[in-house]
């Protein structure tokens, strides 16, 4: 990951209905940030290119990584998802300005209505 791309990083506690969402632009950053909650499962985007780090999170976490559909990585689907889902507006959501969150959040949400 390169030390300028900032990535977003979306957690989702099932139990509670908690959504925490950051940014991190490092690969030391993501692992610190997911380490911070003891995942179950991991959904990553296949169109990243982060192959140390998704074999990082399987022998840290004991979690195989998840692809989840390319679609749901992009903004315009992400966004879809997010208004309908919060029934809110992207900026009411702080989401705005925001792309690389509402990439990561896009796809929890789906992979939520899914199972």
């Amino acid at each position: 990951m390169s030390a300028k791309k900032e990535q977003g990083i979306v957690t989702v506690d099932v139990t509670t209905g908690e959504c925490f969402a950051t940014t991190v632009h490092t690969e030391k950053e993501c692992l610190d940030e997911i380490s911070r909650f003891s995942p179950r499962e991991i959904l990553f985007n296949p169109l990243g290119k982060r192959e140390a780090v998704r074999g990082d999170t399987e022998s840290l976490f004991h979690c195989p990584p998840r692809r989840k559909e390319e679609k749901f990585f992009l903004c315009r689907e992400a966004d879809k998802l997010i208004t309908a889902h919060f029934q809110s507006s992207l900026m009411g959501l702080g989401l705005s300005d925001h792309a690389s969150l509402r990439r990561a959040l896009g796809s929890p949400i789906s992979y939520l209505y899914d199972t």
